[in-house]
């Protein structure tokens, strides 16, 4: 996706209500958020599956928009999981509901936050994968005209 959250390409098979899409790779895609939701081909393209509204066909040319707000949604869940796990990581050693006898307990509460850091990119992971698996939740085709 381009700067705009506009890109173009070219469709490149259609199931029911959506439309595979195949794009050319841009230097922006390196740094573009929503990255984890397309699909690396051969040969330097990448391809995205898009709800289908205007019943786009194979060959057709066709803009890629976002739909809702996608970047916004896997910052959320690639930053702000892991975070809140960091802090109940915390929660738990500072409130007393875990107690480590050995450690002092600034060590104990970090430790506690590490791990639940780690539970929080685990289910951050587990949420981005299973998003990616929706097609057509976060981009629709509009036809070139």
């Amino acid at each position: 996706m381009n700067a705009s959250g506009i890109d173009q390409g070219v469709v490149t098979k259609v199931e029911g209500h959506l439309a595979y899409v195949e794009l050319e790779s841009g230097d922006a895609c390196e740094s573009c958020g929503a990255r984890n939701l397309c699909v690396p081909l051969s040969g330097g393209t990448r391809s995205i599956v898009a709800a289908n509204p205007e019943n786009a066909r194979v060959g057709d040319r066709v803009t890629v928009e976002e739909q809702g707000q996608p970047v916004l949604t896997l910052s959320a869940l690639q930053y702000g999981l892991p975070l809140l796990g960091f802090f109940i990581g915390i929660l738990f050693v500072y409130g007393g509901l875990i107690r480590i006898p050995f450690l002092a307990p600034e060590l104990g509460m970090f430790l506690s936050g590490l791990i639940g850091l780690g539970g929080g990119g685990v289910l951050a992971w587990w949420g981005i994968k299973r998003l990616s698996r929706r097609p057509g939740r976060f981009f629709t085709v509009r036809l070139l005209r």
